[in-house]
């Protein structure tokens, strides 16, 4: 519940007197309902743009009607969440759509100084309960700033520890469930870049890998891994996540030959590869589950993530 990017961050003031809420635009919950009568959504759309408040505002898009209409959606049974002072703060809906009338949660947009404030959308919430993020097994870390800014719906990995939290009330019971939790599942929900975090404390523990302090997954498509080993080689890899076997990538070949000896090329991919290059090193979801449950190292690894 942050007031755009860098605006005021009411999440904690919110959640103190039991609501949760949303802004997007001068409407009010009555406005919300009478566009709702119509009968497609871009006459809807129109209809909350068109509202005398709105209109000295900005035009509402589809994305921002969609999720003005899922946050209207959320049933008692959901749970919802939000981060402030170091904790994760989970609660259930219930009740209608409200709208504040408090000059505290009504903001004005900077971009419209002569406009009326934005109107805070909000529902209540009941059963609250907090989890220390400090308390928690380090992959839970990732729901930090998770949907901050809107309204989410999980998937995946955030899915699986999102339900774990919802179904837990202490960080003690968390991480006993999540000690419990089989190898196969916890990677079987790793997300992309939890896979790439895996495979990038393999070859720490196992080559002694150092990184070269890039970041280049986000920017370069065939190399997510650049760094060296403590003797001097050279290791580029490439992550996939994808749960079927796949054809490496001539490009990530091709690339990774223009770098001069000694080198070591690793294609991390969880489903497998299909013939890979006998200079490629493949290291699959099946041997990273053995790596972690046999060696030593893996061992110690499994340990540090809470897993053991």
């Amino acid at each position: 519940m942050v007031f755009g990017p860098g605006g005021k961050d009411v999440s904690k003031l919110a959640w103190e007197n039991d609501i949760v809420g949303i802004w997007y635009g001068g409407w009010s919950v009555l406005e919300f309902d009478e566009a709702l009568r119509h009968k497609t959504i871009a006459q809807q759309i129109a209809h909350l743009s068109q509202s005398p408040a709105q209109s000295k505002l900005f035009e509402i898009g589809p994305r921002e009607f969609n999720t003005c209409l899922r946050f209207s959606k959320i049933e008692p049974t959901d749970w919802v969440y939000v981060y402030f002072d170091d904790a994760l703060h989970f609660a259930r809906v219930q009740g209608d759509l409200e709208t504040s009338d408090s000059e505290v949660f009504n903001l004005k947009n900077s971009s419209f100084p002569d406009a009326p404030p934005e109107l805070f959308k909000y529902r209540r919430i009941t059963e609250k309960k907090s989890f220390r993020l400090g308390q928690l097994p380090p992959s839970f870390l990732i729901l930090r700033s998770a949907g901050r800014n809107n309204v989410y719906e999980h998937s995946d990995s955030y899915w699986h520890l999102v339900k774990l939290l919802a179904e837990c009330r202490t960080e003690a019971e968390v991480c006993e469930r999540f000690r419990s939790l089989s190898l196969v599942d916890w990677l079987s929900w790793a997300s992309d870049k939890t896979w790439e975090a895996i495979c990038e404390a393999y070859l720490i523990l196992e080559r002694d890998f150092v990184p070269v302090g890039l970041k280049v997954g986000g920017t370069l498509a065939d190399l997510d891994i650049v760094g060296y080993s403590k003797d001097g080689t050279r290791i580029l890899a490439q992550c996939k996540k994808h749960p079927a076997p796949l054809h490496i990538e001539p490009s990530f070949a091709s690339l990774c030959a223009t770098f001069s000896n000694p080198k070591e090329l690793y294609y991390f991919a969880f489903g497998g590869v299909v013939q890979g290059p006998p200079d490629i090193r493949v290291i699959d979801g099946t041997f990273m589950q053995s790596w972690m449950e046999k060696s030593a190292n893996g061992k110690l690894y499994k340990n540090l993530l809470g897993l053991a």
